[in-house]
């Protein structure tokens, strides 16, 4: 539990093709996801409702079909627009966590 929200934290360093991959995106007991971001010079954050991670991650060990395990990737210096409002710097992060913690009513 973060600030009252069940949170599954997934990390992801920086891949040798400059992406990247958050990866073993599951169905489980969360809320959001906090997607950790390290590149050899900065921090990036997003906190994401499963729902929409859910629906925008590719199936990772089954092909697309996948119906278990999911997974995200993108480019670093271009994440996907969609992810914008749910943070990208840490501050941005700590207002989508708080805005996920108001929409639970929390």
């Amino acid at each position: 539990m973060l600030s009252g929200v069940r949170v599954e934290v997934k990390f992801s360093t920086l891949w040798a093709g400059g992406d990247f991959v958050f990866q073993q995106i599951r169905d489980q007991s969360y809320e959001v996801a906090a997607l950790l971001g390290i590149e050899p010079q900065s921090v990036r954050l997003w906190f994401v409702p499963k729902d929409i991670l859910w629906e925008e991650g590719s199936g990772q060990h089954t092909g697309a079909a996948a119906l278990d395990t999911k997974w995200l990737r993108f480019r670093a210096t271009h994440p996907p627009s969609w992810l914008g409002q749910y943070g990208g710097t840490l501050a941005e992060a700590r207002s989508a966590l708080e805005e996920a913690r108001r929409a639970r009513g929390r």
